[in-house]
């Protein structure tokens, strides 16, 4: 979206620039290589994404993809990294503008350019090489450049989105240690960015307890408000108050 014009395709009649990120991912198999296309990839959360890159490839490995599930694509990426290789040159999809070859990550110790860097001058870092081969008639060097500038801003910002979860993860456990010993914490965000915590924990009795004369608490002050206006309280279709049974679904929600 930054850098529109490396989501191109060269024609000998014109030069066409696509509004949606249709990625073909550069596959092996028996038959040779194919690149099946995830189609839509910027309307999609990284982990949708990275479903659909394992059921294409594993699609392509057994020779079920359909023609129309790897003919066509706006851009190629090709990633030799699972086999060691540090960095390469892809050749590119034709009639695509462009293709990336995605290398090995390494670690590597680097000046540590943080707040700790006093005390703690040099640290280890993922390094990853990428490599971004362009159709000069449609992208030049300097477009291609500004492409790759984009590219690495946004996976550190993925990155470090990956570390404020970890940190988030440790909080929200933390957080819900007085309700009972915490099972699991998930993370997820959608295609708009929105973050969403997901945790899974065993109740405590002490815990149970406090809901239910919280929400106890809640019934009583609704039910002296309901005096002290003089109106009846609400009633459900057993003839109990509706407040009661709102705390008593509570406290069930709460024991789920």
């Amino acid at each position: 979206k930054e850098v529109p014009a490396c989501n191109s395709s060269y024609t000998d009649e014109y030069i066409r620039q696509y509004s949606a990120a249709d990625i073909s991912v550069a596959v092996n198999t028996d038959r040779g290589l194919l690149t099946p296309i995830v189609f839509g990839a910027d309307s999609k959360s990284v982990l949708d994404i990275s479903k659909d890159v394992k059921t294409l490839a594993g699609l392509a490995k057994e020779n079920k993809l359909k023609p129309e599930e790897f003919m066509g694509g706006t851009f190629t990426v090709s990633n030799l990294g699972m086999f060691g290789i540090k960095q390469f040159t892809a050749i590119i999809n034709s009639p695509q503008a462009c293709i990336l070859a995605v290398g090995w990550a390494e670690k590597k110790v680097v000046p540590n350019d943080g707040p700790d860097a006093a005390s703690k001058p040099f640290i280890t870092k993922s390094v990853m090489t990428v490599s971004l081969s362009s159709d000069h008639r449609v992208v030049d060097g300097a477009i291609a450049a500004e492409w790759l500038k984009s590219f690495k801003k946004h996976l550190e910002m993925l990155l470090q989105l990956e570390m404020d979860a970890d940190r988030e993860i440790e909080e929200l456990k933390e957080m819900f240690k007085e309700f009972g010993p915490t099972k699991s914490v998930a993370m997820l965000t959608d295609a708009k960015g929105r973050a969403f915590a997901f945790v899974d924990f065993e109740i405590s009795e002490h815990a149970k307890k406090a809901v239910e004369a919280m929400h106890m608490k809640d019934m009583r002050s609704e039910e002296q408000k309901t005096a002290d206006e003089g109106k009846e309280p609400e009633l459900d279709q057993d003839g109990h108050p509706t407040n009661l049974m709102y705390a008593q679904r509570a406290l069930s929600k709460a024991e789920r």
